[in-house]
């Protein structure tokens, strides 16, 4: 159905000094739709939308013609609002999707230094693009789209009801399986593991991963401007920290063991936070989680051996 392809990937390491090594690689990326993608029943669904054509009037329509596909059967005096923040979605599969494709690099060293016996560091910086990314679109993003670029198929994925006292509300969104377009993403991710000498307070390992992205940036169609995801909670691809940092501390001692772990992830913008769409963006500061996991191994006796005892006679 999707023809034949040819994924090639290089790999390379060297290491100049026996404590450093540099390692690199590029890879070409090649994922075809699932059954699910493309030949899955629709499915309702309840979506948070935000829908432009509120308090909608015809200066509005004047100054952005795209909202006229966007807002069919809404008056335009100014009196309309969406009743609620959830509308009625129907996802469904596509037929036509294409095969995701790409690339892959990535650049990195990772040193252990033989002074310090079960310490090791790494520095990798990577960078991806996508062609078709496959996904299923959020109706917010969707009417964005279609506000924003009066695209026939994305305006055409809005269904409003045309008379009685619903008129201009929603009836139903469609939210297809899609290929959106281009994504590029970069950043750099940072290691550190180091496990402890033992001693007679027990083995201590420490590790932490660090992870900052530069850059996540969607392109929905040629000639689209693009949008850029990183730092922000995107309701079409989900949060997008550009720093997260997974740290651990673990202790074990005869039959006991402890491990700590931290997750922190860092502030975020959540663009248009009310259903509304007239309030500022809503800034959400760094957060962490501590989560404290302890065990301890029961001792377990040694079964009784079998017994034989001579029959009388």
């Amino acid at each position: 159905m999707f023809g034949n392809a040819t994924k090639s990937e290089i790999k390379l390491e060297y290491r100049p000094i026996k404590d450093l090594l540099v390692r690199g690689s590029h890879s070409q990326v090649f994922r075809v739709p699932t059954v699910a993608d493309i030949a899955a029943s629709p499915t309702n669904s309840s979506v948070t939308f935000i829908d432009p054509c509120t308090g909608l009037t015809a200066a509005k329509v004047a100054a952005n013609p795209n909202l006229s596909k966007a807002c069919q059967g809404v008056p335009q005096d100014g009196t309309f609002a969406e009743p609620n923040g959830q509308i009625t979605g129907l996802i469904t599969s596509n037929p036509n999707l294409k095969p995701e494709t790409g690339t892959v690099t990535t650049f990195g060293v990772v040193y252990e230094p033989s002074q310090v016996k079960g310490l090791s560091m790494s520095v990798d910086f990577w960078t991806y693009k996508i062609e078709n990314l496959i996904t299923t679109l959020d109706p917010t993003y969707s009417m964005g789209q279609c506000v924003a670029t009066g695209s026939d198929y994305f305006c055409s994925l809005v269904n409003r009801f045309t008379s009685g006292a619903n008129t201009g509300q929603i009836l139903v969104f469609l939210a297809p399986t899609y290929n959106l377009g281009e994504l590029k993403t970069n950043g750099v991710d940072f290691g550190v593991k180091f496990t402890l000498p033992e001693t007679v307070a027990g083995k201590f390992r420490v590790s932490m991963d660090v992870t900052r992205t530069d850059s996540y940036k969607n392109t929905p169609a040629p000639g689209a401007v693009p949008q850029e995801i990183a730092g922000t909670y995107s309701r079409q691809f989900g949060n997008y920290a550009k720093t997260r940092v997974l740290g651990s501390i673990g202790w074990a001692l005869k039959s006991a063991d402890a491990l700590l772990t931290f997750r922190y992830i860092g502030s975020i913008v959540l663009p248009n936070p009310s259903v509304t769409g007239t309030e500022p963006d809503l800034p959400i500061s760094a957060f962490t989680y501590i989560d404290l996991t302890a065990g301890y191994t029961l001792p377990t006796k040694d079964p009784v051996p079998d017994r034989c005892t001579e029959s009388d006679g």
